[in-house]
């Protein structure tokens, strides 16, 4: 191999090293500004938190479940990050009076959108404590049925207006959900019904027991008992009902504790 050949070789591996070392250096310079502008820049920085949907829950109360979520401490920040921030996370705020939340992110604002469902009460809760047979609480939070059939506790709503449904407590844990949508469906379309009748909140409550899971006892009519089942004929049962009571009173024929409606449209019981 001659010299000049010798020379002409090492030239050109020296500038294929150099291309190398040139390529690499431009993608780590690559690499480190895009670090910069996803991690340390302002550019997806979140700047703000819109709060979407929050009626009764106080928008400060969600804001500051996830604030406190993105502002913890990491290694690198990436809590703060559009890019990066842990929706999932988000979705997990566990607020008693929340069902469902929701997060989409908005770059060229540099906002953070939480959409809010809040949980909608249709009727307080009472358990029946087991030994001493006295209505109580259970805590400082009241307790309600929310219209998805879960029971929750909640302290935003001492001043809601809602019928009280007395829960007979079998056990020494309370369920979480008492009732399927299709229950939940006959008790909202029953207590509608009532409500168009103008019956006072106040005159009327019901009991439920957890052992009879298809049936529930209206109180407060006519001060007796009214036993209902909770599907699709229960305003047709207790018209049924109401009617019989009204005309047996009127003649005096009987006095009833209770009509049992269960069997309805089959039989009708009493006493």
């Amino acid at each position: 191999m001659s010299r000049h050949f010798k020379t002409k070789y090492l030239q050109k591996q020296r500038q294929r090293h150099f291309r190398r070392l040139l390529g690499v250096f431009c993608l780590l310079l690559i690499f480190g500004f895009l670090t910069y502008l996803l991690l340390f820049s302002k550019v997806f920085k979140i700047s703000n938190i819109k709060i979407i949907g929050t009626n009764r829950v106080p928008e400060g109360l969600v804001r500051k479940e996830i604030e406190t979520m993105i502002g913890g401490k990491s290694v690198l920040p990436i809590n703060n990050n559009l890019v990066f921030v842990d929706i999932s996370n988000i979705k997990k705020i566990f607020l008693a009076d929340i069902s469902q939340v929701r997060v989409s992110k908005n770059f060229f604002t540099r906002t953070l959108n939480v959409y809010v469902t809040e949980k909608s009460p249709i009727a307080r809760i009472v358990f029946e404590s087991i030994d001493d047979s006295a209505f109580v609480d259970g805590g400082k939070n009241s307790t309600y049925l929310s219209s998805d059939g879960k029971i929750f506790k909640s302290n935003l709503l001492s001043k809601e207006k809602l019928v009280t449904i007395k829960i007979t407590n079998q056990s020494s844990a309370n369920p979480n959900q008492i009732w399927d949508e299709d229950k939940i469906s006959s008790f909202s379309k029953l207590f509608d019904y009532l409500k168009s009748k103008n019956i006072n909140y106040d005159d009327i409550s019901f009991e439920y027991s957890l052992n009879t899971p298809s049936a529930i006892t209206l109180l407060g009519i006519h001060n007796y008992k009214l036993y209902l089942t909770l599907n699709k004929d229960i305003i047709d049962a207790f018209n049924a009902g109401n009617q019989f009571f009204e005309k047996e009173s009127k003649t005096k024929t009987i006095i009833s504790n209770y009509i049992d409606m269960r069997y309805y449209p089959e039989k009708l019981y009493y006493k």
